[in-house]
């Protein structure tokens, strides 16, 4: 059995990823919308960091 040490750390990065990808994938998704995911990820990151400077 593999065993895996998962930190709190670890767990804020991982929440944080998906919720950056899934606000790109929404913007994405958006009929109205004509960018590319991969800029759309950029700009849901930028979003992110400005929130979470300290």
């Amino acid at each position: 059995m593999l065993e895996v040490e998962v930190t709190a750390t670890d767990l804020g990065a991982g929440t944080a990823g998906i919720t950056v990808f899934r606000v790109a994938f929404e913007r994405w998704v958006d009929p109205a919308n004509r960018k590319s995911l991969q800029r759309l990820a950029r700009e849901s990151l930028r979003e992110l960091r400005a929130v979470t400077k300290t």
